[in-house]
This record gives C-alpha cells, structure tokens and sequence, in this order.
C-alpha cells in the first residue's frame, strides 16, 4: 500500500482536490485514473476516514478499510483541527438544533473553519497540473484552493452533489446569493449528479457549462455469502419480507416517516419486517416510536455497520426505502440498485425520478404521505410481477448509473474543456 503523505509529482495533468476520504469517492478516483490518458493526483485535505475518529451523526468511532487508497496517487495534508470528532456538513449536532437558527450559523461556522490547511498553497503553487476538479466550496481550505487555482491561470470546476435544503429559510438564501453568486463565477464548469443539483447550481451561476456525471458506486457491491447462511449469521428467518433503510439516524434521514408506514403496513401483512442500518443521535427516539407502536419484534435498529455487513443485508432484502428530507445524491439508494433492489423513495431525494423513476424501477411518494408510503410497501411485497418489472429495469438504469460510465462522462467533460 502507498503511504498517505508521499509527496506529489509535479508533472500531472489532473488534479482533485477532495475534502476526506470516502469509498464511494474513491472508487470513482481509481476509474477516473483508470480511464484517463494522463496522471490523476488526488489530494485529500483531512485524514477523516483514514483515521479513527467519533462522529457524532453516527454515534461511533470508525475508520473505511485503508486499502481504499490502493492504486491512487494521493496525498493526505496534514491540518489544524479544533476537535478530533468528525461531523458531516449536511448534519448538525443535536445542540446545534436546539439552538436553532443560532445552532444553523455555528453549524456554518464549524464547517468553515473545523479545520484549516494552510500547506495547501505550497501544493498549489508548486503544482503542475493544467486542470482541477474541487469537490466541495463550503471549508477555508476549499475556498483558498479555488482562488490561488485561479490567480496560478488553471481551470477549475466543481463537481459537488447539493441542492435545496428542507430547512432553508429566507435568511439562508440571502446568505447563499451574498455567498455563492460570487463564488461560482471562479468555477470554470460544473459537474452535476442528479437533475435537483443542476437547478440549484442554475440559481448561483449563468455558467451553462454543466456536464453531467451521474452519482455511482462499485457495480461489485454485493455479498459473497450465499442468502441462507446470512439468514442464520444474522439471526434472521427467511419467511420474512425485510425492507431495508440505509443511513445516519439524523432528522433530515426522516426515519420516523418510514416506522409510521411500516406501522400501518405490517398491521395488514405479518410478514413484513423492518432493518434500519445505522447509528446516530436520532436512535433513542426511533426506538420509542418502535416501542409505542409495540414493534420490538419487526423492526431492529443495527448501529453503525461495516460495510460488508451492508452488502449481507442488502443481499437479503425485498425492497429498500429512503424517506429523506434532503438528501443529495444518497450512496445507499446506488448500492440498493446495484444489488437489482426495487425502491421507494421520498420525491425530496436527490435521486427520486433520476436513478429512481415512479413505476419504471422505483416508487416516488410524495414527502409526508404515509399512507401511499404503506401502500407501496404491501404491493412490493405481494405483487411479484411489480418486483420483477423493476428488477428488470434496475439493469437498464445501471447502463448510466455505473462506476464506469460515471468515469467516462467525467473525463470526456474535461476533454471537452
């Protein structure tokens, strides 16, 4: 295994300059690079992934599998850090929603400046690369990585999954205008995951130079078990429908919208059963929702899991339900069509009527209709000819949202440049 802070080579072609270390992410880095004609340099500005840190919107210590960063050329900068507890940018903490919209500025605050490198403008200066692609805008770092790649006269686009908030208030777009306008005007292009993105990207720039990359993961996502043996590892019965929801326990996952219609659901059909994957500060009270409906025995709540776990769950599942607020580009809804999964996912979603279209391979309900919720549940369940037309279809979807294709529309973007 390459070590993470070798120094970079001056004669690339492509730079990329990403936040943390991710396997979704790096999957995509090691296709790009696989596909690209020259060199590709990845340059992670913090360690988080690679070391073992708390997150607190997954309630656990966690580190991604080091052999994540196998064949890149990448270099992981060393920075200052106010805390050694990692957070997400789209997840506050639970003080922060307390304090609501003084929480929502120190929740800004915090991203800008959770941690600072400033050895990034040494790598800049001294870079070679013609090109960079910067993966995120909202951290000191970034913003001082985008403009020194402007004054050095190199082309610099974004390629970012976002798009409107469900708790943006109007003070928030003040700020995003005030913000971004002049921000984006730096970008020479954009790279775009999903058609929700694309419109929000249109409200901060007349830049039509947006090119299309749909959000992928590895087509190989999929366990190695055979199904009965992760019935029994599991401690699960194979009579049972398991319908599966991937993801943090935070507010804008909305998990408690999912047990309101798996309570309505399963009162109708006793075979129906419930796995939530993932930890986080939502838990307490997602378990006694579970408890007032009398659900112990349905729904099982994981914690935070490996991601091989993920794969035996995914491989077990009827169906698999994303009920999020906001949710831009969620990996776990790929990983669920990799594994020729039927959706059902809530039209707030970044990927609703993208990877996910209403009756092709895919259920689209409308954010806060439980009732339609439940109802797409039963049928998944009992309609085996629905299951099977969205199986079928799943394929065909992957034909544009695959690691590959990703990775081929992102470098003939920067051909194209």
């Amino acid at each position: 295994m390459q070590k993470p802070n070798r120094k970079l080579l001056n004669n690339n072609r492509l730079l990329i300059i990403s936040e943390h270390i991710m396997p979704y992410r790096c999957d995509f880095y090691r296709e790009v690079a696989r596909q690209y004609s020259g060199r590709v340099d990845i340059l992670f500005l913090d360690s988080w992934g690679y070391e073992e840190r708390y997150d607190p919107t997954f309630n656990a210590k966690y580190c991604w599998d080091k052999n994540l960063l196998d064949g890149l050329n990448y270099k992981i900068l060393k920075n200052i850090r106010f805390t050694n507890a990692t957070y997400t940018g789209a997840d506050k903490t639970n003080i922060e929603y307390k304090l609501k919209y003084v929480g929502s500025i120190l929740a800004i605050i915090r991203n800008f400046i959770g941690y600072i490198n400033f050895n990034i403008i040494n790598e800049i200066k001294d870079s070679k690369h013609q090109k960079a692609v910067v993966e995120t805008y909202n951290s000191l770092p970034c913003i001082i990585a985008i403009v020194l790649l402007k004054i050095y006269g190199k082309k610099v686009y974004l390629r970012g999954e976002m798009s409107e908030r469900y708790d943006s208030s109007f003070i928030k777009e003040i700020f995003k205008c005030l913000y971004l306008k002049p921000l984006f005007y730096l970008f020479d292009g954009f790279f775009y995951s999903y058609t929700k993105s694309k419109e929000y990207l249109k409200k901060f720039t007349s830049n039509q130079n947006m090119i299309f990359v749909p959000s992928s993961v590895d087509l190989g996502f999929i366990s190695s078990k055979e199904k009965n043996f992760i019935y029994s590892e599991y401690g699960l019965n194979n009579n049972f429908f398991y319908i599966i929801g991937v993801g943090r326990l935070v507010e804008r996952k909305n998990w408690t919208e999912l047990i309101h219609g798996f309570s309505i659901a399963s009162k109708i059909n006793h075979k129906l059963r419930l796995i939530l994957i993932g930890g986080g500060p939502e838990e307490k009270k997602l378990n006694e929702l579970i408890h007032k409906y009398k659900l112990q025995s349905k729904i099982k709540i994981t914690g935070f899991v490996d991601q091989n776990t993920v794969k035996d769950y995914l491989k077990i599942a009827g169906c698999q339900v994303q009920t999020s607020l906001y949710d831009p580009g969620p990996k776990a809804i790929n990983e669920g069509l990799v594994n020729n999964l039927p959706i059902i996912i809530s039209d707030k979603c970044g990927l609703a009527n993208d990877a996910c279209i209403h009756n092709y391979n895919s259920f689209v309900y409308e954010y806060g209709d439980i009732d339609s919720l439940a109802s797409y549940l039963l049928k998944l369940f009992s309609d085996t000819n629905t299951r099977s037309k969205f199986k079928k279809n799943n394929q065909e979807i992957l034909k544009t949202w695959s690691l590959q294709n990703s990775a081929k529309l992102f470098i003939d973007g920067l051909k194209l440049q």
